[in-house]
């Protein structure tokens, strides 16, 4: 999932070349343009994609994807389209190219492409997943197998046949279909969180089709489509230790902090245990309970920037009011029924309930805070199998041109260790990091991330293997 809103980021400014090794293929310039339609909707434009629900069967049943595209702001020097993906499963590209693409591009990426967003299949307006009724509960997995199992098999029956087809593979077929009435000869593409899954899926399937290709906050491939168990544990580690960061600079910074009166470690132990007994307070709505308290404190740790928030959330908490981690954990996420059909789908190695709930012990461990909620995904036990099942070889991508990957030393979501492993999957992956406490470099602040993306994009050279780029002062 990715957690930075479009509403934040940090000048992009082109600086000198990191390196000189190749980013992409060759042929920079696109033939005309695609038989896709196109109609004005406010500054942007939109238009529908028609494809086939299975790949299998191209004259059978189709569903609509939706498209957006912001035009180049100098058609005269105009590359192409750069097709974004801003994670989930379940984030809108619509509405992340129509929100925020102003912001989170900088001129001269928006003067040379067409910034393209599309919802994939089940999302948004692209033939939207619905599991559930508005006023029906989610299920929870302490209620019991039967409960799951109804569950899922209720969410089958309402969604027609579709579930099956909710793959990334599905996707990446449908994003090649859109290459091509885009008219471009190949795919420019940024993939961010999830959406270096999809990205990664793509070059699989096409590699002669990719022209450049950044994939920003990843998740390894092997892992995604394989045991997801080591997916939890990693992540419980990493969202622990930017817990402690956080513990660390509130520390440093006792002023601006004063969470747990000198001791935020055991203020926020003390909290939690209290919220188990009784929820805090909110003004103006129900208490907050300890998952949602939890969950606040989780998307404040995406970002280092929102630390402060953290700690002043934390201490109206301490002080008997929850309304700033509420706040915080109404931030855009990518839950919802979207969310988990992909997610299922694309499981090759599922687990029952109990083997699942085997192995909350562990993550607790782990993560005291965040394990117990690490382990979601008992819905995935009785999902319907994906009509064509994928599952990548040792070697993703196999003559693709190089794919830059970027990671962050401190990204909680998609920690550090699945870009080092993208990188070595993929068979042109170049690494590049970044020191942040963050998840996902691009767009963030630091000029060095910004110019490598923007020059792999535009220019199709990348930063020499192993590159990093240092911490940006703080309040950049």
């Amino acid at each position: 999932m990715n957690g930075r809103t479009a509403a934040r980021f940090g000048a992009a400014i082109l600086v000198a070349a990191l390196g000189t090794a190749g980013c992409g293929g060759a042929g920079s310039e696109v033939d005309s343009p695609g038989t896709i339609a196109w109609n004005g909707c406010g500054d942007l434009q939109c238009a529908t994609l028609v494809v086939p629900l299975d790949h299998r069967d191209p004259g059978g049943r189709k569903i609509e994807i939706s498209v957006v595209r912001r035009p180049a702001d100098d058609p005269g020097r105009r590359l192409g389209s750069l097709v974004v993906n801003p994670g989930g499963p379940g984030g809108s590209g619509v509405e992340f190219v129509r929100d925020g693409a102003q912001q989170y591009f900088d001129a001269e990426t928006r003067s040379r492409f067409d910034v393209i967003g599309f919802d994939p299949r089940g999302v948004g307006e692209s033939a939207p997943v619905r599991c559930l009724p508005d006023d029906e509960p989610e299920p929870d997995g302490a209620g019991g197998v039967e409960q799951i199992q109804r569950s899922v098999t209720a969410c089958a029956e309402r969604t027609g046949g579709v579930l099956p087809h909710m793959t990334t593979a599905a996707t990446a077929r449908d994003m090649e279909l859109l290459r091509i009435a885009l008219g471009d000869e190949k795919l420019t593409y940024l993939g961010i969180s999830y959406g270096t899954v999809l990205g990664a899926t793509y070059a699989d399937l096409f590699p002669d089709r990719v022209r450049a290709m950044v994939l920003d906050g990843p998740v390894d491939p092997a892992v995604w489509f394989g045991d997801r168990t080591v997916m939890d544990r990693e992540r419980a580690v990493a969202f622990q230790r930017a817990l402690e960061a956080f513990f660390t600079g509130c520390l440093r910074n006792g002023r601006a902090c004063t969470f747990g009166n000198g001791d935020p470690a055991g203020g926020l132990d003390r909290l939690l245990r209290a919220t188990d007994v009784t929820p805090i307070p909110v003004r103006d709505g129900p208490p907050l309970d300890r998952d949602e308290a939890v969950a606040g404190i989780t998307a404040a740790l995406f970002d280092e920037e929102s630390w402060f928030d953290l700690a002043t959330a934390l201490r109206e908490a301490q002080d008997g009011e929850g309304r700033g981690l509420r706040e915080l954990a109404a931030e855009p996420g990518f839950a919802g029924d979207a969310h988990v059909a992909v997610v299922c789908a694309d499981t090759n190695d599922r687990l029952t309930p109990a083997a699942l709930q085997e192995q909350v012990p562990e993550l607790t461990r782990l993560s005291p805070v965040f394990g117990p909620m690490s382990n979601s995904y008992e819905l995935c036990s009785f999902w319907p199998p994906a009509a064509a099942p994928y599952r990548p070889g040792p070697v993703v991508a196999a003559g693709a041109p190089p794919i830059l990957v970027v990671g962050t030393t401190g990204d909680p979501a998609t920690p550090l260790p699945g870009a080092v492993a993208t990188a070595k999957h993929l068979e042109s992956g170049v690494l590049l990091t970044l020191d942040a406490w963050r998840h996902g470099a691009y767009g963030g602040g630091s000029p060095c991330v910004d110019a490598a993306v923007e020059r792999c994009l535009a220019e199709l050279v990348a930063p020499p293997e192993g590159s990093a780029c240092p911490r940006e002062p703080a309040g950049r």
